[in-house]
């Protein structure tokens, strides 16, 4: 259980003068615009409808609707013209009863002491407002029904258990307890002459206040002393006129544990005409020794569990029963009711469970509330690197052929193998030399003789077999286009349409860039892959649940519908108890598709955006010119 939070009162914060005494007596209320309160009497509606419910039920669709509940409230303290004291003391409290909220897992009883504090807050603030007793009148009674449903949610806690067994045998009388501090029956006026006789936990007037005394034999004078503790501040004498309208019951507290019967405290002190506030209550007495325990009640019927979960199958949802959980997208969910309709993601007859975990971005600090600088976020697990293709078989190398007609180029063909050589042809034989002449007389030259016969040219070899051609590569060019998204606007999920296929991208007879479907032409396996920009359209002004976990996903739509690749938004969590809770998308990012799937002739694919539960506005494209890029290309 958390430490009970110390309480400060509102008017005491707006009554003190610019000095920190309390003798600004010209305070007369806090002036509230119209619209303004209009806007404060429906959000105290939620909360009366959205807290009993989930102290009461608190399974995750109520815990999630009450913490909205805050939040909006919280969003609207923040922006409205209260003075900036009223705003500082709603905040903490709002902040505080947030973060007790989000403990998993949840604890009522921590929720419920901050939902009777908060309570307590905005009735004050509400007591002070300046507005037609009429209105003052409707908003009390909606922060006591509140008040009012809480408790009785509080004294159900626990009893969702089995039949409640026979009674077990009264115990023996506790001991009593010590006795407690002196309770009013005990308050005196302060006396100096007697201040040395008081013991610690005495009660005093003094000046129209209720005071404790700290320590025995306290010094000074109540008021100015750390020996004495202000109870109750004298209330300031209002101006004359009308009787002002009774004061709202204070919200009734969550029950405390039995123990021996206290003093009655005699009535409080009647102060001067004005808004009082209650008194403090007493302290509970120690609970007695605790009886023998009854009998085990009888176990009741064992719940529905999460066994026989399935995959989402849109060909067997009609097949479904009430409270059949499937998963779809990463997500769980259940059924609301028999033979549902649609998918899980949009359709009301499915129930979230769990969403889809999603890899942490490296956190950023945030400021904290007044100032703080918030804790640096977890940098978020790496995904796994994705698995390498294997490498296609090497063909068989063909044998050289003949020069083929010019045509389209193809994949270049395997060499060949070198024909044989053939058979060198037998040298000719050498012609008979002729005679050499005789030499003749000085000066004459002799007659030339005769040039030898050529010989007879050799046999040509044997020219080597012409090779095989070789088979004609694929042409995988031709199956597959790369497009274009310049931007596209929106808050719900959408298939991405109205793409381009001007240079540099390129296009294929089935590709239909207004429809932003791709008919696959051949059976085969094809690669995908798209990079998508993106950016929110204003700054994120609420957190996003537990289950939102918006995404982008290539599916195919026909013959069946099957998300084929997918890729989740960065977000960012961030959540240190009791100082910061956030969970939101990034202002913008960079979503990235790749991979290789086997389709079959005839199927239609989409690039899809999943809003999973997010309703904040989007420029798919992002800010400036980056837009998105798609691609799929037959690879065998």
């Amino acid at each position: 259980m958390s430490k009970k939070r110390k309480r400060v009162s509102i008017r005491s914060l707006l009554g003190r003068g610019q000095d920190g005494d309390f003798s600004n007596e010209n305070f007369a209320g806090i002036p509230f615009p119209l619209e303004e309160l209009e806007r404060f009497r429906e959000l105290l509606a939620a909360l009366q409808r959205t807290a009993p419910v989930a102290i009461s039920q608190p399974i995750i669709a109520n815990i999630n609707a009450l913490q909205r509940t805050l939040r909006d409230l919280l969003q609207f303290v923040n922006t409205s013209t209260l003075p900036g004291v009223v705003k500082a003391q709603l905040q903490s409290i709002l902040e505080f009863t947030i973060a007790s909220s989000e403990v998993a897992p949840f604890v009522r009883l921590n929720t419920i002491v901050n939902l009777q504090d908060l309570l307590s807050d905005l009735l004050e603030v509400t007591l002070l407002l300046i507005i037609i007793s009429a209105e003052k009148d409707q908003i009390v009674g909606i922060l006591r029904s509140t008040g009012v449903a809480l408790t009785t949610a509080s004294e159900r806690i626990g009893s969702g258990q089995g039949p409640t067994g026979p009674p077990g045998p009264v115990g023996p009388q506790g001991v009593p307890g010590p006795a407690g501090p002196p309770g009013l029956t005990q308050t005196v006026d302060f006396n100096p002459d007697h201040a040395g006789s008081y013991e610690p936990g005495q009660i005093v007037t003094y000046e129209g206040s209720l005071y404790i005394v700290n320590t025995a034999n306290p010094l000074g004078v109540p008021g100015t002393s750390p020996d004495f503790t202000l109870l109750v501040s004298a209330g300031q004498t209002g101006a004359t006129g009308a009787t002002g309208l009774a004061g709202a019951a204070g919200v009734t507290g969550s029950t405390g544990e039995v123990g021996a019967i206290g003093a009655t405290g005699v009535t409080g002190i009647t102060g001067a005409t004005g808004t009082g506030f209650t008194g403090s209550t007493g302290s509970t007495g120690i609970t007695g020794t605790t009886g023998a325990t009854g009998a085990t009640g009888v176990t009741g019927a064992t719940g529905a569990g999460l066994s026989g979960i399935l995959a989402f199958d849109p060909a067997a949802a009609p097949g479904y029963p009430a409270g059949q959980v499937v998963t779809y997208l990463g997500s769980t969910y259940i059924t609301n009711v028999a033979s549902p309709t649609g998918v899980p993601d949009t359709s009301p007859d499915y129930t979230l469970l769990a969403g889809a975990g999603v890899t942490g971005a490296t956190g950023i600090g945030l400021a904290g509330i007044s100032g703080a600088t918030g804790l640096t976020g977890a940098t978020g697990v790496t995904g796994a690197t994705g698995v390498i293709g294997a490498t296609g078989t090497t063909g068989t190398t063909g044998s050289t052929g003949v020069t083929g007609l010019s045509g389209a180029t193809g994949l270049t063909g395997a060499t060949g193998d070198t024909g044989v050589t053939g058979v060198t042809g037998f040298t000719g034989v050498t012609g008979v030399t002729g005679l050499t002449g005789a030499t003749g007389l000085t000066g004459a030259t002799g007659i030339t003789g005769l040039t030898g016969a050529t010989g007879a040219t050799g046999i040509s070899g044997i020219t080597g077999a012409t090779g095989i051609t070789g088979a004609t590569g694929t042409a995988v060019a031709t199956d597959g286009f790369s497009a274009f998204l310049p931007a596209l606007s929106t808050a719900a999920s959408t298939q991405l349409t109205g793409w381009t296929v001007t240079p540099p991208y390129f296009d294929s007879a089935t590709i239909d860039e207004a429809a932003g479907n791709f008919t696959v032409p051949t059976t085969g396996r094809y690669h995908i892959s798209a990079t998508i920009n993106y950016s929110t359209t204003a700054a994120i002004s609420i957190a996003l649940g537990a289950g939102v976990n918006p995404a982008f996903v290539v599916q195919r739509t026909s013959p069946t519908v099957t998300p084929l690749i997918s890729g989740l938004f960065p977000v960012l969590n961030v959540n240190v108890a009791l100082v910061l809770t956030l969970r939101a998308i990034l202002g913008n990012g960079t979503v990235t598709l790749s991979g290789d799937v086997t389709l079959t002739a005839g199927d239609v694919v989409g690039l899809f955006y999943a809003a999973n539960g997010l309703s904040v506005a989007l420029d798919l494209g992002g800010a400036g010119t980056p837009g998105i890029v798609w691609s799929i290309h037959r690879i065998t």
